[in-house]
């Protein structure tokens, strides 16, 4: 389920059976958890805060990219761009003027009316 996961929500499929390890992770913290020991948690969260930042060392990583269509790619784009690569925009439409305020209406008594949202 964890790959499903992974794969389905993140788009990562893995390889190396890392998997296993995070999972026997989870199963471990859940156990210890549930008896009130918290100690590895602590550990994970202090380790989490000590590299807020910095970037997170991942070993020997190889990535390898298959050719999958996405929802991002599009032939039309290309017919867009000039020879730079920059992409043509049309004109920015011109805004819409905002509609003026009406006067507030004081009665003979010095009180001013108040329209309700309808009414104006």
């Amino acid at each position: 389920m964890l790959l499903e996961v992974l794969e389905d929500e993140f788009g990562i499929r893995l390889e190396d059976e890392s998997e296993v390890a995070v999972a026997k992770e989870i199963f471990t913290l859940r156990k210890e958890v549930g008896e009130g020991n918290f100690a590895t948690v602590e550990r994970l969260q202090s380790k989490w805060e000590a590299r807020k930042g910095k970037e997170v060392v991942t070993g020997n990583v190889q990535v390898r990219e298959t050719n999958q269509e996405g929802e991002w790619d599009s032939g039309d784009e290309e017919s867009d761009e000039d020879a730079d690569g920059d992409v043509e925009m049309g004109d920015v439409p011109a805004l819409v003027p905002a509609k003026p305020k009406l006067a507030p209406e004081v009665d003979g008594d010095g009180f001013t009316k108040v329209l309700g949202k309808k009414r104006k």
